[in-house]
Order: structure tokens, then C-alpha cells, then sequence
């Protein structure tokens, strides 16, 4: 540690030794400097460490950072390699990722948040499924085809709204597996 410190400058002051150690992907090195007073207070760290492709680095900063923001939270699920970190982003920002990913009608993430994470606040389940709502009918079409999970379908796919809209039966607004199933 010490000739790390060394060949990179000791003279820099603490919060430069922090930002060199995340942008050259040392996670000891930035989980000393940790523990030995400098506090992990930006997501501008995260985002840094993402560029270094040390996907343990990222999650160490995610989980002794600060909360991630929306902005940052958006960064980290455009990578394949840190979809994952959807986990620790709090709901509401995880809610305006859904709708962000609908809007540029990015599949991917958008099923990833649906089916691997979870929704627990009545605020979250309305802003979502309105959004699905408004979706253009070929994303409803790719939602009700792709989103299996029962529960998710549940508060996504208001089976109420679908019947007095008069747009399908409750049995034609289940995914098509659960038609099938009867479900």
C-alpha cells in the first residue's frame, strides 16, 4: 500500500488519493482510505469506478457510498455488466428507471427491473402501470408477452382497467402463457 501511495503521488491530498485509487480500480486501496477517514460522499466515484470495469469496486462504493441517484442509478443500467446494481438503487429511482426504459424502449432493462427487483409502495405500483397505459400498443404487446411473474402481472397489467376500457377481456390481458394455463 505504501508503494502504491508512494509511486502515485503521496503529496496529492485526500480526496485526489481517493479518486486515483477508484479510477485506477483499487478496491483495497479504496476501502483503506475508507477506513481511515475519508468518506465515500459522491456518486461521481461510482460512475468512475464503472470505467474501470471492476464490477466489486462498483459494488463496494454502491454499498458504503452515498444512496445512488437516479442520474447515476441510469449510468450503471445501461452497462450490461452492472444491471445487477438495480438492487441497492431505492425504489422511487429504480420507478423512474421503469419508465425511463419505456419511454426508450429498452427491453432489457426494462424487464430486468420488472421481474428481478421489487415494488412494494402503492405509488410505485400507479406510476408504472399508468406508464404501461400510455405505452405505445407495441410495448404493451412486448410487456404482456414477456412479463411472466404473476405478481408483477398483477399490478402491472390492471385487469379492471383493461375490462372497463373495453380493451380486452381479464382473461386476454394475461400474458399468454397464463391464458393457456387458465390462470
Amino acid at each position: 500500500m505504501v508503494k502504491w501511495f508512494h509511486r502515485n503521488y503521496f503529496a496529492f491530498c485526500d480526496r485526489e488519493l481517493l479518486q486515483l485509487a477508484v479510477r485506477s480500480g483499487h478496491v483495497y486501496v479504496t476501502r483503506w482510505r475508507s477506513d481511515h477517514g475519508y468518506e465515500i460522499n459522491t456518486p461521481e466515484l461510482v460512475v468512475a469506478a464503472v470505467e474501470t470495469d471492476n464490477v466489486t469496486l462498483v459494488r463496494w462504493l454502491i454499498e458504503n457510498g452515498p444512496t445512488l441517484d437516479v442520474s447515476t442509478a441510469a449510468i450503471l443500467a445501461r452497462k450490461d455488466n452492472y444491471v445487477e446494481a438495480m438492487w441497492w438503487v431505492p425504489e422511487p429511482e429504480r420507478v423512474q428507471l421503469v419508465l425511463e426504459a419505456m419511454r426508450n424502449e429498452n427491453r432489457n432493462l426494462l424487464w430486468w427491473l420488472l421481474m428481478r427487483t421489487r415494488f412494494e409502495e402503492k405509488i410505485s405500483y400507479i406510476a408504472i402501470s399508468g406508464a404501461i397505459d400510455e405505452a405505445a400498443a407495441s410495448m404493451r404487446e412486448w410487456l404482456l408477452d414477456n412479463i411472466d411473474d404473476d405478481e408483477v402481472c398483477r399490478w402491472c397489467f390492471s385487469r379492471k382497467r383493461a375490462i372497463s376500457s373495453g380493451e380486452a377481456t381479464s382473461e386476454e390481458h394475461l400474458p399468454p402463457a397464463k391464458r393457456a394455463r387458465g390462470d
